[in-house]
Order: C-alpha cells, then structure tokens, then sequence
C-alpha cells in the first residue's frame, strides 16, 4: 500500500509538472502569435492598408485596452475608413495616454464632422503639445492644419440662401440632374467638343446662343485647366486655347466651369491649396480692360466643405442656383442643392447658435426665411423641359434659306463636293490668320514696334485675300446646289 500510495503521488506531480509545462508552451505560443498578429497589423498600418488592420488591432486592444498605441492605431483605421465619430473615442483615450499625434487627429475627425470649432480647438492643442516637446510638426500635418483654421475662420462668413431642394443623383454624370432651362445655358457630354489630343472632361457648358464652350481639360502641366472655344462664322469652332493663364491654380486641378450671361463672372472647382477639402468652388470676374481674369476667390460656405464641392451655376431665367457635392458621403452617389441666388451676399451672424449647422447645410427648412413658401418654384424647376439637343457640326454651310450643311457628307455633288473641301480648308486659313492677328493687335496696343505694324499688315492683306476667294467658292457652289 505505501508503494503504491508513493507510485501515485510521483505520477500526480508528473502530470502537475506536465501540465505547468504545456501551460508555458502554449502561453509562448500565444505571445508569439499574438506578436506576430500585431506585426502584421503594424506593417498593413503602415501599407495604408486600414480595412484589413482594423480587426487585428482589435483583437489585440481586447486584450490590452489600456495601450495608448493600439487606441491610436484603431482611431488612425476608423479615421480613414471614414467612421470619424467611431475614431474619437480611442483617440481620445490615446491622448490621456501622452500619444501626441492623436491630438491632431482628432482635429481632423471634428473637422470632417463640420465641427469647426472643435478642430481648430484641437489645432491649438496640437501646436502647444510639440511646443512643450520640442518636436517638429510633421510637414504632412501641416497643410490640414492650415486647412482647417482656414475653415474656421471662414464659418464666420456662411452666406444666408434659401435652400428650397435637394436631390440624391449617381455620382456619374451628375450634372445631367441640373434641370436648367433652355433659355439659359446647356451642360453637355465632351461628345460635343471639336477632336483635341488632350484628355478632357464633363461637363461642357454652352451658353443659349451655342456659340461658346468652355469645359476642363489637362494641360501640360499634367492639372486639368479650363479651355473654351467660339464658334466662327462658318458656324465650326476655333483651335481649343485655355481661357486663362492667370486663373490657374498651383497644383491643383481646374474643373466645372460656368460663367454668367454677363460674360464675366467665372465659377469652376478646384482641388488646389487654397480649398478647404477636396473640391471647392470658386470665383473670378475678368477685367474688361484687357480680357484677362482676376485672382480666384474661394466662394467659401455654405457651397464648400470638407468634402468635394462643384459645378456651381445659376439659371438666370429662372433665378435659380445649383451645386454639387458629396459632403453627405452617400456612396457613389452626390447631393445636388437647389437655392435662391442673391444680387448681394448677406451673412449670417456670427453669433447665431446653429451657425455650423447652416454652414453645411444640416436642414434644408432651417434656411427659410420665416413663413417662407417655396413650392410653387419647387414646381417651376421640376416641371423645366430640358429638351435641348446639341448636334456636333463640322461647319455651317447655308445652301439657301431652307437648306444649311454641315458636314462633307452632305455635298452629294462630287464637284461641289471638291469645291467644299476648299472652302473648309481656305475657311480653316481664315480662322488661323484673325487668331493672330487678334493676338498680334493685342501686343502692338500695348507695345507698338515697327515689325508688329508690318506683320499686321501683311496678315490683313491675307485676310482679305482669303475672305474674297471664300466668297467666290461659296458663290459657285450655291450656282450648281440651287439649280436642282
């Protein structure tokens, strides 16, 4: 018995012993993938890969929650998969924990909330933090914090409008949503455009007369600028030029133009430094002395955000105004808001409570003046025909008063149809020549030379050369069209 009592107790402290050390192998084990996971997670981090972080450094915040890292980490992911308010609460937690940067994230989280004030509050923590460190602020930082005390300083100027309508549209081809009226404008595909090399995009804008385009295009900077073309006598376009140079913007893109009956007020979006995110509209009115446009002005709120804001526009005929943006992060999907423009900006007052609120459209009522009813112009706009068709043209040749061709293909008469390849081409000469020749004249008005005098004349006998022998082609051709 005492053998087998002594047996028994070896064996009980074997399997004691036994287990003590499965216990410290598989602790190892779990450390060691546990690492391994936050490695993992720390590398997709890094990557920009936060979809795919996100659950690992959950996995092992649950484990260590009071790791002012592994917080910070989680808020950075839920940050950039666009879960702002879900971010706060672990970069607030990373800040009590002496993570510094996430101070400055939270500056962005309140940002992309609207909260204004909030953000720029944080930007001021921000600065004071690396202050008492001694630490440089990050270049990358730098630029969103400007950002954001930009905006908050423009929330002190939100412009009082009606917002009477909105409309949740696909993100592509948004701008076919824009109910404008015939009367006013048109904005059109680049099917319209004449053939250029440049990538171009949508929309194109065309006035009621049709005789001017201007869309965006990239130039050779690599930016998308603004270009415009007219439409000649002969009812074809000019060579493509940007509008210009003076409007562009430093690394930046250039896009939604739209400029007003008057000729001279310029709307379009940027994406440049001095936006407040993304997107934003601005605005620009050209000096009649000499053509040329003044520095753009950001149109500030509540038409800009965080987010992207464009192709601003106003049907004149209606009284009307539009813009675009994806401010309500509706995925691939934007927010068109429908307004009453004004003659003159009005502001709201700074003091007023709900100021953040109007400044990024939170209701749409709350921007009616009291007792306000605007159905019946909901109405007007909802019921606009927009039943306007623009037909590319290579030319515009009229035949007689009922007849009018505008392609090579409408000349079934090889014999006038050889004479119409020569009056397309000597029309072509034409344009060239009154291109230059406006350009040169611009150059002598401000600064008159001997040769510029020489070559203006010499383009101006040209000039006459090449209207009369257009003339007489066109002459001889309606002979034989209007003899049939």
């Amino acid at each position: 018995n005492c053998k087998y009592l002594f047996d028994s107790l070896i064996l009980k402290k074997n399997i004691m012993k036994f287990r003590f050390i499965l216990y410290i192998i598989l602790s190892c084990l779990f450390l060691s993938a546990s690492a391994d996971n936050l490695t993992t997670a720390k590398q997709l981090y890094s990557e920009g890969k936060y979809s795919e972080a996100l659950p690992l450094f959950m996995e092992q915040y649950k484990k260590n929650p009071k790791n002012g890292s592994i917080n910070h980490w989680i808020g950075v992911c839920l940050y950039y998969e666009e879960r702002y308010s879900e971010s706060e609460k672990y970069f607030k937690y990373a800040e009590t924990r002496k993570v510094n940067d996430a101070t400055y994230f939270l500056a962005l989280a309140n940002y992309k909330q609207f909260k204004y004030s909030d953000a720029n509050d944080y930007v001021d923590e921000y600065t004071e933090l690396m202050a008492k460190s001694k630490k440089t602020i990050p270049n990358a930082f730098q630029a969103n914090m400007q950002t954001i005390t930009q905006a908050s300083i423009m929330l002190d100027h939100v412009e009082n409008i009606a917002i009477i309508d909105s409309l949740i549209v696909p993100k592509d081809k948004f701008f076919k949503y824009f109910k404008i009226s015939p009367e006013s404008f048109s904005l059109n595909d680049v099917e319209v455009l004449p053939a250029m090399e440049e990538e171009c995009i949508a929309p194109v804008f065309m006035p009621e007369s049709q005789s001017r385009m201007l869309w965006s295009a990239k130039d050779t900077t690599g930016y998308y600028n603004i270009y415009q073309t007219t439409k000649l006598f002969d009812g074809s376009w000019d060579a493509p030029r940007v509008l210009d140079e003076n409007l562009v913007e430093e690394d930046g893109d250039m896009i939604c133009p739209y400029i007003k009956s008057d000729g001279t007020s310029l709307y379009f979006a940027s994406n440049s430094d001095s936006s407040i995110g993304g997107y934003d509209i601005f605005t620009s009115s050209k000096n009649l002395d000499d053509g040329s446009f003044y520095k753009p002005q950001n149109l500030g709120m509540p038409y800009n955000s965080p987010y992207d804001d464009y192709m601003f526009c106003i049907d004149e005929y209606t009284n009307v105004g539009w813009w675009a943006t994806d401010r309500n992060l509706i995925p691939d999907s934007l927010t068109i808001y429908i307004f009453v423009p004004s003659d003159i900006r009005s502001n709201y007052s700074v003091e007023n409570p709900n100021l953040e609120a109007l400044s990024h459209v939170n209701s749409i009522k709350d921007t009616w003046p009291e007792g306000a009813d605007y159905s019946s112009l909901i109405d007007e706009v909802r019921n606009i025909s927009m039943e306007r068709v623009v037909v590319k043209k290579d030319f515009e040749f009229f035949v007689n008063n009922n007849t009018v061709y505008t392609s090579l293909d409408d000349f079934k008469n090889k014999e006038c149809r050889a004479m119409a390849q020569k009056w397309q081409s000597q029309v072509k000469k034409l344009n060239s020549v009154e291109l230059k020749l406006a350009d040169l004249r611009q150059q002598y008005a401000k600064k008159a030379s001997t040769s510029l005098g020489d070559t203006i004349l010499k383009l101006e006998a040209e000039q006459i050369s090449l209207s009369e022998d257009i003339q007489q082609i066109s002459n001889n051709i309606r002979k034989i069209l209007n003899k049939k």
